[in-house]
């Protein structure tokens, strides 16, 4: 046994940094992962033992994950008005493994780390399997003439989540679930916890005489190619795993995907930099600094920092004597106004009962209305949306956000300037 090194939820940065997936691991969190873990539980928990249940555990929930405060109130807030409308017989949290051999069996572990046989391909946990009409038997079957669906539950942004075509964990997940279960066919599937059911990206299909869209499940010759794209991808991973055993460099691939790579301090392509001020010469050894190196890079940071304002005062110096700086790429350094819009919590909360209340009745309206507890206006308008589709009303969204936001201290706007790189205006 040893430590998968790739995972479910670590699939779509291998895909992008085979590397990365080499790299030694730095372990962090913060408390949108928490709660995001908190409601992976409660969730669980919910489809296990019922919702009375889960909310009275929602208070032990959010004391092993550590959330207080607004974070603690955000969790309530989301947990109790979520419905992802999952049938009875479903399976929630399971932990499984792909083998060398095609076989899927069960794992120990979680987090992003699985304890898993040597010849493991992939491990993760899927976090929800059910199947329709007819449920999973024996708590591992899935009868001959159902569909088996293995929703991927994301409590995050949708903007970071890869669309379900693309979706390395999803379509990964959706085989998995489809060998532990015997499934014919399988819908993979992204669920984002909201009321009425939740918000759910799957594979569809358009009818041209209904226009509406219906799923379209994966059958033997997708699963097929899926395992067929999961072994290459773990070739070429374990391709680097070599590399870096013989003391050479992976394959690493810098984009935005950096930005939650859990291998990013220790990234020789992003630390080389830093690592090169301090030691006095260029390198890409992989790995975090070390202490030594991390005493100076920090006893450097004022000074840096130092000098980046002196550099930032003489560049606004200079563009007020003789106009904004034209840059390569069609941009200007300078100065540019900005409108910050500011959204208060408990006004808008209230506004938006006071919208919805008269479609939905008082309650539907609480629970919709806490959607938007995020307060930006994408969440505003995510919530008007489930308003106006359970009330069945159209094209009625921008005078809905305009009359919330009107309300009485639900905005404040002030402008600012800020100073920078910016495309020129007009």
């Amino acid at each position: 046994m040893k430590r998968a090194i790739l995972t479910l939820s670590g699939l779509q940065q291998a895909s992008l940094c085979p590397g990365s997936a080499v790299l030694p691991r730095i372990g962090s969190t913060s408390k949108k992962a928490d709660i995001g873990s908190a409601l992976h539980e409660y969730n669980a928990t919910r489809g296990e033992h019922g919702k009375q249940v889960a909310d009275e555990r929602a208070d032990d929930i959010a004391d092993r994950w550590g959330l207080d405060g607004k974070d603690r109130a955000v969790f309530f807030g989301r947990a109790r008005s979520m419905d992802l409308g999952i049938p009875d017989g479903a399976l929630f949290e399971v932990p499984l493994c792909l083998r060398a051999d095609g076989t899927v069996e069960p794992v120990e572990g979680g987090q992003g780390a699985y304890m898993a046989p040597d010849d493991a391909i992939v491990a993760g946990t899927l976090d929800i399997i059910f199947a329709t009409p007819d449920p999973i038997q024996d708590g591992t079957w899935c009868p001959r003439d159902s569909v088996l669906w293995t929703p991927d539950l994301k409590t995050g942004n949708d903007a970071h989540v890869a669309p379900i075509a693309r979706n390395w964990q999803a379509r990964v997940s959706a085989l998995l679930g489809a060998k532990w279960t015997g499934a014919e066919t399988v819908v993979p599937a992204i669920v984002y916890p909201t009321t009425n059911g939740g918000s759910w990206d799957v594979p569809t299909r358009r009818n041209a005489a209904t226009k509406q869209e219906t799923p379209i499940p994966l059958r033997q010759t997708d699963l097929e190619q899926i395992e067929t794209d999961l072994r290459a991808l773990h070739a070429t991973v374990m391709e680097q795993a070599e590399r870096v055993e013989a003391g050479k460099l992976p394959k690493l691939v810098t984009g935005t995907h950096c930005t939650y790579c859990a291998a990013r301090a220790g990234c020789p392509a992003l630390v080389s930099e830093t690592r090169a001020i301090v030691s006095g010469h260029s390198g890409l050894m992989a790995g975090p600094l070390t202490r030594e190196q991390a005493v100076k890079a920090a006893g450097l940071l004022g000074p840096a920092r130092a000098a980046v304002k002196a550099m930032e005062d003489a560049l606004r110096a200079h563009v007020e004597a003789f106009g904004e700086v034209p840059l390569p790429d069609g941009k200007v350094y300078g100065p540019t106004t900005v409108e910050d819009t500011t959204y208060h919590t408990r006004e808008l909360y209230q506004a938006m009962v006071d919208e919805f209340e008269p479609i939905l009745g008082a309650d539907e309206a609480a629970k919709v209305a806490s959607n938007a507890f995020a307060a930006t206006q994408g969440s505003i308008y995510d919530a008007i949306d489930k308003a106006h589709d359970f009330a069945g009303l159209k094209r009625q969204k921008k005078n809905a956000f305009e009359r919330i936001v009107s309300a009485p201290g639900v905005v404040t706007k002030e402008t600012s300037v800020r100073w920078g790189a910016h495309y020129p205006k007009g």
